[in-house]
């Protein structure tokens, strides 16, 4: 099964199939802009969800339920959906990066400062939406989303991978088979278990060891990411209630 999903991932990413989708939804815009060498909070304002934009919001389906810090992200309650906004910024002031055009802690500040003024701002302009439309909060920085800047950019791509480093070793791929520099047992594309009850742990319940449950090298974890996606947008269905993914196998491999 997963083997199939692979191969679809890789078809998708060599743009020989295409993932349709659409994603409804208004985004909750919090307006940081910079003038005389200072940050300054500019407001709030609402726009349309845009599925074409999703790799500049930063936005990944599925990781940014609970209190896990994300940039972009489902609003809940404005509170902490705004805590959990903060938390990753803050994690993004340790980034190194070449791009010196934003002091990512001056915003960071200038938020924290703003803190009580943007949650009642965003209680008044949810109360302008409709309860059973989608509702996304995020942040633009001079007009601009922060998956267009590269310390962002760069954050996002690293705290995912020191995620997957938790759990990960010199190993055999369970997807390809094949032996690769690392693999890692938090791949979550598909949720077979969890690290966080020693019950699932082999190797003496240490999550350090979590990785022979379940080894995925970084291509074929990739590879899932793009499947899964594919299936959903396209293989969906319900039958008495249930979802089901309707799985093909190819007579092509990837």
């Amino acid at each position: 099964m997963l083997s199939a999903i692979r191969d679809i991932g890789r078809l998708v990413i060599k743009k020989t199939m295409k993932i349709e989708r659409t994603i409804e939804g208004k985004i909750l815009v919090i307006n940081v802009n910079s003038y005389n060498n200072s940050y300054h909070y500019a407001g709030i304002h609402i726009e349309d969800f845009d599925s074409g934009r999703i790799e500049q919001y930063l936005y990944k389906e599925g990781e940014s339920k609970g209190n896990n810090p994300a940039p972009f992200c489902p609003l809940t309650e404005p509170k902490k959906t705004f805590k959990k906004n903060s938390n990753w910024l803050k994690q993004c002031r340790e980034v190194k990066t070449d791009d010196f055009s934003l002091n990512v802690s001056e915003i960071l500040n200038i938020l924290i400062d703003k803190e009580n003024q943007i949650i009642t701002e965003l209680l008044q302009k949810i109360q302008t939406i409709a309860n059973n439309i989608n509702k996304f909060f995020t942040i633009k920085i001079n007009e601009k989303f922060l998956g267009e800047y590269e310390v962002f950019r760069k954050c996002f791509l690293q705290l995912k991978e020191k995620k997957l480093k938790k759990s990960a070793n010199i190993g055999v791929c369970s997807i390809c088979g094949e032996t690769e520099k690392e693999v890692s047992g938090k791949v979550d594309v598909f949720k077979f278990y969890t690290i966080d009850k020693p019950g699932f742990i082999a190797g003496g319940f240490k999550e350090i060891d979590a990785w022979k449950n379940y080894p995925v090298c970084r291509n074929c974890k990739s590879d899932l990411e793009w499947g899964r996606k594919f299936l959903e947008n396209n293989l969906n269905f319900k039958f008495y209630g249930l979802n089901y993914l309707l799985i093909p196998r190819l007579l092509v491999g990837g």
